[in-house]
């Protein structure tokens, strides 16, 4: 999988913790989703923004990931907001397993919005080891 880094400060671990929660993910699940792109944070909402990015800048809301679905333009890809992340993180712990436990509940969230093809019981198929029909 491609990642794809546009944060100016990027802790150097990150790469490294996004491949490890990965390795955690089934590949077959990881199938159409073209990159993983890093930024710092939530751009800022546009005049024709949907409705939740204009609330979540307004209440300063933490958004950790985002699934972005193909267009012509682009492949499906999964979007981590690494200022967010890494919000209620203490440098020190940088270098540990948390950040990747962060990293990894935010990639499997996206990665089954990425699947889900709008089945409300995807989550709880998954969680039981089987697959929806």
């Amino acid at each position: 999988m491609e990642l794809i880094n546009n944060c100016p400060k990027l802790p150097f671990s990150t790469r490294w913790h996004v491949r490890r929660a990965l390795s955690w993910i089934h590949p077959l699940d990881l199938d159409g989703i073209g990159f993983i792109q890093l930024i710092d944070k939530l751009p800022a909402p546009s005049s024709v923004a949907e409705d939740w990015h204009k609330q979540a800048a307004k209440e300063d809301f933490s958004v950790e990931g985002l699934y972005v679905r193909r267009n012509d333009a682009r492949p499906a890809h999964i979007i981590l907001f690494i200022r967010d992340l890494y919000r209620s993180v203490p440098a020190i712990f940088y270098v540990t397993p948390v950040p990747t436990l962060l990293i990894g509940r935010s990639l499997a969230h996206e990665v089954c919005s990425a699947n889900s093809g709008g089945n409300p019981n995807f989550v709880n198929c998954i969680l039981a080891g089987t697959r929806p029909s």
